[in-house]
């Protein structure tokens, strides 16, 4: 398998996220000229050649696709209304022209724990499985941006909302709702109001402390 480009990988902490049937999870992205609405769940292997190690990468399982292709979007994996952990996918694009407020949720118990059943109405059981739920967008449409879970919340930060009018080869118009958060419980998204913050897209980030 070929990691598409643009794709969001989260990375799954087998302790907090109480499962070792995968290491990571890999949503959407771009590939020959076409995004992509898959997502898979992947596991890493150590392995020794010539006395060097390294690991190699291995699809363990492939979830159920996004309802639309996305690339240049952002996910996070929290805990969601049922408190059981959660894969949010948020933004992005579906063409170079095309951006996205879009927001939705799947529950990662069937994928995180196995041997899970459910009873259907006939009385017979198959295996649980999850879908996708739409939940509220964001206030503004985005790529290129930062996303965090952080306790009961889930924060993103800039990013591009639109393509500029400007001759220059590159002048995106940079999302108006800088900042703006989402509160699981209630499904529903507000502005972060900060003095004098500044409007970024394409930057570099990352995660400090623990996000639980």
């Amino acid at each position: 398998m070929t990691i598409s480009d643009d794709s969001s990988v989260i990375m799954v902490d087998n302790e907090k996220h109480r499962t070792n049937l995968c290491q990571a999870i890999v949503t959407g992205g771009f590939n020959l000229g076409q995004a992509s609405d898959q997502v898979f769940a992947l596991g890493f292997d150590m392995v020794t050649k010539n006395a060097v190690e390294g690991y190699i990468c291995n699809v363990v399982d492939e979830l159920p696709a996004m309802p639309e292709a996305r690339y240049m979007h952002q996910a996070v994996i929290a805990k969601g209304k049922t408190g059981s952990w959660t894969l949010f996918v948020a933004g992005g694009k579906s063409s170079p022209r095309t951006w996205h407020d879009t927001v939705w949720s799947l529950d990662l118990l069937p994928y995180f724990k196995t041997g899970l059943k459910r009873t259907k109405e006939d009385g017979t059981t198959e295996n649980l499985t999850s879908e996708w739920q739409t939940c509220a967008s964001m206030q503004s449409a985005r790529s290129n941006f930062a996303m965090i879970a952080l306790r009961n919340y889930i924060y993103v930060y800039g990013g591009v909302s639109g393509a500029g009018a400007s001759d220059r080869p590159h002048a995106p118009v940079l999302s108006s709702v800088v900042i703006e958060r989402y509160l699981i419980a209630g499904d529903s998204w507000e502005t972060i109001q900060v003095s004098a913050v500044t409007k970024l897209a394409a930057f570099s980030w990352c995660q400090m402390g623990d996000t639980a």
